[in-house]
């Protein structure tokens, strides 16, 4: 997970303090084949929300366009549903690929996040309902 986290996001990866947090905090998801690694998903809830957060979505990046990020997805929408209304997620203005992924499976652009990821770099809050 630390390989594929600063291959796609460097200084701003997560460290092997925050995975082992997630994992223990049984809120990191994978996808697995063969002891492959192809990509994870963390999800944060707050108690008495309506809305699942996904904080990450990433997947190898010799393994980008093979429906791994989609399939994370699916379990994530599938398994959140059951308690959670919505799902919602940011995602930087600039991945087009991401923002188009998002929008297919029904996100909805909320809000506009000016400097969110630091460095100028806007963010867009998305939101999905589930239920």
């Amino acid at each position: 997970m630390l390989r594929i986290e600063r291959a796609n996001f460097g200084e701003r990866a997560f460290t092997r303090q925050q995975f082992r947090h997630y994992i223990m905090g049984r809120c990191a998801y994978v996808v697995v084949d063969n002891f492959v690694l192809y990509g994870y998903i963390v999800l944060f809830v707050r108690a008495k929300s309506k809305t699942a957060r996904i904080n990450v979505v990433s997947v190898d990046p010799k393994h980008t366009g093979k429906g791994f990020g989609s399939l994370l997805l699916d379990y994530a929408e599938t398994k959140y549903s059951e308690t959670y209304d919505y799902m919602g997620l940011e995602v930087n203005a600039d991945n087009l690929g991401a923002i188009r992924l998002y929008k297919g499976r029904g996100y909805n652009p909320k809000k506009v996040l000016p400097n969110y990821y630091g460095e100028g770099t806007t963010g867009i809050k998305m939101v999905k309902q589930l239920k």
